[in-house]
């Protein structure tokens, strides 16, 4: 019924469905990869003006974040397909880039979408630093949106997460992360600000021990009540480190050759709190509460 031929009716169906889709970048992007698989490099240029009308009518950062995602995959990243570099891909790359980054200043916080806002953000700056000279991306432009966002901005996670895109960038300094520790020193947002900066730039902490020492100094000075408020966020911020890379930082903390100090909890206990952790963590996820964990 789509056509006489399999490479046909394939054509014919993606069309359709190109033309049926609302408001959704993200799936404006899916569509053009299954063309890619369906090896259709061509329909880049005829769906171009529908893809960058869905591109336009999405009004939802993380899903146009999610989209870009897909076009900087299949424009820098897709030599098996035979799609990477093609002008047409790239047109789209950009309209989705473009749409991002005015998006990014009306982002508000969204509770249950941190890990998704993190990543578009990390796109962002992805997409710039891969193809910015390619596609005649304004690095400029971009440092001046992510500092605009970060002085209006009151949510802590997109603060970090910007802040550690323009240290990876060399558009922000230590004096530029520190700074915004004091507005963050709010136990319920110092482990967010971390989440997002850690998440975006993990090498910041690696290569400053002051930032590190501030931190420190920041926790020491909660009492009981804020240590236990921050320290779920704190924990998932330092979860990007490997077990190596945490000893490391511990032995930043305490100096040259002074150990570790050594829990006194047996192994099993251990484990057996780890496990009923994993557990809450799934449930809590069930529920759509904060701080759970999605498969």
């Amino acid at each position: 019924m789509y056509g006489a031929t399999l490479s046909d009716a394939s054509r014919a169906r993606l069309a359709e469905l190109a033309h049926g889709m609302e408001r959704s970048a993200s799936g404006a992007a899916g569509l053009l990869l299954e063309s890619c698989l369906m090896g259709h490099l061509d329909l880049a240029r005829e769906f171009h003006a529908r893809l960058v009308e869905l591109l336009r009518e999405d009004g939802d950062f993380v899903s146009v974040g999610a989209a870009l995602a897909t076009l900087l995959y299949i424009y820098r990243y897709d030599d098996v397909l035979g799609s990477a570099g093609l002008a047409g891909v790239g047109d789209i790359l950009v309209e989705a880039y473009d749409r991002a980054l005015w998006l990014l200043e009306g982002c508000g916080a969204a509770q249950g979408q941190e890990r998704e806002v993190i990543q578009a953000v990390r796109t962002l700056r992805d997409t710039l630093e891969r193809c910015g000279s390619a596609l005649g991306l304004d690095r400029g432009e971009f440092v001046t949106v992510l500092r605009r966002t970060i002085a209006a901005s009151r949510w802590a996670t997109l603060r970090g997460a910007l802040t550690g895109a323009l240290w990876s960038l060399s558009a922000a300094t230590l004096e530029d992360v520190g700074a915004d520790l004091p507005r963050t020193s709010d136990p319920q947002q110092l482990g967010d600000f971390l989440v997002g900066l850690f998440h975006v730039a993990r090498e910041v902490l690696q290569r400053n021990p002051e930032l590190l020492a501030e931190i420190d100094r920041l926790v020491q000075e909660m009492d009981h009540e804020d240590f236990l408020v921050a320290l779920p966020p704190l924990r998932l911020a330092f979860s990007v480190y490997t077990p190596r890379e945490k000893d490391h930082l511990v032995g930043t903390l305490l100096g040259d050759g002074v150990p570790a100090p050594e829990l006194a909890v047996p192994a099993s206990l251990a484990a057996g709190h780890l496990a009923w952790e994993a557990r809450l963590l799934d449930e809590m996820a069930r529920h759509g509460i904060r701080g759970g964990r999605r498969a």
